[in-house]
């Protein structure tokens, strides 16, 4: 008896960790952290450059990854949802489709919802996401 207690109580332990870690925007479709990737100092204020981001949402595994543009800006809309994000730039997965900006990424400022053209050395926040089935 004592062992299916402690097992129920680990699951909902569980549960709950996991719901407090991720927001889920059934009205786009995904499962976003509920926090930025990214170490926080004085420098780099918890960003990152593009390639980094692209591999920290890729290493959590388990389909997380780095958000389209379009994504990005749904996430934006629901962004009160949210318990915590930057009034900054966000890194997207989308390149630039500008050929005045080679080698560039879009990005979103989530301080007024603009699209941005940004180096891909650029340091952004980061935000995973994962498509809901």
């Amino acid at each position: 008896m004592k062992q299916v207690l402690f097992i129920l109580l680990v699951f909902i332990s569980f549960q709950g960790f996991s719901q407090t870690q991720t927001v889920k925007l059934y009205q786009i479709r995904l499962e976003v952290m509920n926090y930025d990737l990214g170490e926080w100092d004085d420098f780099l204020k918890g960003r990152m450059k593009w390639q980094q981001a692209k591999t920290a949402c890729e290493n959590l595994g388990g389909g997380w990854r780095l958000p389209t543009i379009q994504e990005l800006q749904g996430i934006y809309q629901f962004r009160y949802k949210l318990d915590d994000y930057q009034e900054g730039i966000y890194w997207s997965s989308t390149e630039s489709d500008s050929d005045f900006y080679p080698g560039w990424n879009q990005a979103l400022d989530f301080e007024d919802g603009s699209k941005e053209n940004e180096p891909k050395q650029s340091f952004a926040y980061v935000r995973a996401v994962r498509t809901l089935k």
